[in-house]
């Protein structure tokens, strides 16, 4: 399990009508990913990530779908958002299943997930003795708050 807080990305959102909401690119910053080791921090980051030359990882979404024409504050709703992701240089179309609540007319919060195949992305994770190795699925999670500009 490995954990990036720099992350960035930017969403609109039409309170009178939420299916207008469009979502921005978002950018993760490998070189922030870590893990609770750190000679595994440098292994993804130098020999997985490749983070010297692929510092972000991008997702583009390309279609948001699912989304109620209007929400409940506290309630909980779920969606899909389709794009396209960069991992090391390879872009992949992926659907994040996500589930957001708006918590006020400025803010919403929410999770979404995806699972990739790492290969497909053209990443090859090294195998070491001794070591248990790593599924071919790979789960990406992204806990957010968004909170309205002034």
């Amino acid at each position: 399990i490995g954990v990036s807080k720099q992350v960035g990305g930017q969403i609109s959102i039409d309170l009178s009508d939420y299916q207008k909401t469009e979502i921005g690119e978002i950018q993760i910053n490998a070189r922030a990913f870590a893990t609770d080791n750190e000679f595994r921090n440098r292994a993804v980051k130098n020999r997985i990530l490749l983070t010297d030359q692929f510092e972000f990882i991008t997702f583009k979404p390309t279609a948001v779908s699912g989304l109620p024409a209007a929400v409940e504050l506290g309630q909980p709703f779920k969606f899909e958002i389709s794009g396209d992701l960069t991992i090391i240089g390879q872009t992949k179309p992926v659907t994040f299943q996500a589930e957001v609540t708006a918590v006020s007319e400025n803010e919403i919060s929410g999770y979404a997930s995806a699972s990739v195949l790492y290969k497909d992305f053209g990443i090859f994770i090294p195998e070491v003795p001794s070591v248990t190795g790593v599924d071919d699925d790979v789960l990406l999670e992204i806990q957010f708050t968004a909170v309205a500009l002034p």
